[in-house]
């Protein structure tokens, strides 16, 4: 039976236009992915981190929940649509805080 099925498989042509199944290594492509997905978290991270610092708001409570928020509304459009969210967002944010809160000289550390 084994054979029968190496012979029609050797002989087989596909029609024209159809679609040829290709078999992968699925424990390479696995690994592959994880690693892809890795990177792409660090350098996600990296960026705002770099987003954060350069606007100054590196000690605020909620640079990552603006951030977050900024993310969702434009990473469809690209990391300057991103940037271009969080500079909208963050007049806000820095607002919310000068008014109600207070900062450690020190620590540069922000009290509610």
């Amino acid at each position: 039976m084994v054979g029968m099925k190496r012979q029609f498989d050797e002989d087989f042509i596909p029609p024209k236009g159809c679609v040829e199944e290709k078999v992968l290594d699925e424990v390479s492509y696995a690994a592959h992915m994880k690693h892809y997905q890795e990177e792409v978290k660090r350098l996600q991270d990296e960026f705002r981190d770099d987003l954060i610092e350069k606007y100054e708001m590196t000690n605020h409570p909620k640079a990552i929940k603006l951030f977050n928020k900024a993310w969702d509304m434009g990473c469809s459009g690209g990391l300057q649509d991103v940037e271009y969210y969080f500079q909208d967002l963050i007049e806000l944010f820095k607002c919310e805080c000068e008014q109600h809160s207070s900062t450690d000289p020190v620590t540069g550390i922000i009290f509610n």
